[in-house]
């Protein structure tokens, strides 16, 4: 951690108490001052829930942002690298929550490489059987189904 203009160190509450005050203010020198003391371990959470370091990095600009937006909802019950590490957390439960929305199942008979009449023939089978199948459970037909065969 780098040290306080006062030379007390980034985990002094008061230092960043005050802080917190000035960049609540407006002051972005402040809030910056306030990223570079929890960056790193802000980071190190987001890797840690995404498993991927550019997917960690969107999710610290995102936290980031959301932060100084919301700065004047920070209560100050915990200390503001608390309040930073939920937000961030928050935001990689979102991630993941996107991605599990746009996850598409890997279309086989598409991309494999069928060697004769026959195997087209089966893979043309599979299909109709698949779309029948998805028909017949009553759901409304999506454009997926549409778009897919």
């Amino acid at each position: 951690m780098s040290p306080a203009p006062d030379g007390s160190t980034g985990g002094d509450a008061g230092w960043q108490a005050l802080l917190v005050t000035q960049a609540r203010g407006g002051d972005e020198s402040a809030f910056e001052a306030l990223v570079r003391l929890h960056q790193d371990r802000a980071y190190h959470v987001a890797l840690r829930m995404t498993g991927d370091p550019q997917d960690a990095q969107d999710v610290i600009q995102d936290a980031l942002l959301q932060a100084w937006k919301n700065l004047g909802g920070y209560r100050g019950d915990s200390g503001f690298g608390t309040w930073l590490i939920r937000i961030v957390i928050n935001r990689c439960h979102n991630l993941r929550r996107g991605h599990r929305l746009t996850t598409t199942l890997p279309d086989q008979d598409r991309t494999s490489t069928a060697a004769g009449p026959e195997a087209e023939a089966v893979a043309g089978q599979r299909r109709d059987a698949t779309v029948a199948a998805v028909l017949a459970c009553g759901f409304r037909r999506s454009k997926a189904v549409g778009r897919a065969w």
